[in-house]
């Protein structure tokens, strides 16, 4: 065997594992990306499924044109109030509208202030007017868990 054909040996051999190093590289970024996103869908739906809102009371006065809805967190998760969605009669009412209030009841906010805890209580005030009939208010979470509750006007 002469110098040329080792030559030859070394180099196919360099060429192969550069090539080899290149798949593994590409192989554990590919596994990496799908790991980080089961990783975030299993956060996801863990949370959805440990995640429940009741409305226990809403309401509208006329003389304000003022709609309350009083939401409790009777999961056990953690909720934004920034990311709660309110629909009253199917129509939505805009996280960035001046129309809308969101605040969870001082006198239940008593571990982590702004955080919607389980057993506390949200604040929902829409202004609008509406008409006389039944209406229906849905809020819902970042989450999709929502609850839907009918008032009277």
């Amino acid at each position: 065997m002469g110098f040329s054909s080792v030559t030859a040996h070394l180099i196919m051999f360099i060429a192969v594992m550069g090539l080899a190093t290149g798949l593994v590289a590409t192989f554990k970024n590919y596994v990496d990306s799908n790991n980080d996103a089961m990783s975030a869908q299993w956060t996801y739906m863990s949370n959805n499924i440990k995640t429940d809102i009741t409305i226990s009371n809403s309401g509208y006065d006329n003389v304000t044109n003022l709609t309350t809805v009083y939401a409790q967190n009777t999961g056990k998760t953690q909720l934004d109030p920034d990311y709660v969605d309110v629909y009253i009669d199917d129509l939505f009412i805009p996280r960035d509208t001046s129309n809308r209030t969101i605040q969870i009841v001082p006198s239940t906010d008593t571990s982590n202030p702004g955080v919607w805890d389980p057993k506390e209580i949200l604040e929902i005030v829409v202004n609008g007017s509406l008409a006389d009939g039944s209406h229906t208010v849905d809020v819902a979470t970042q989450y999709g868990v929502a609850d839907t509750d009918t008032f009277s006007v």
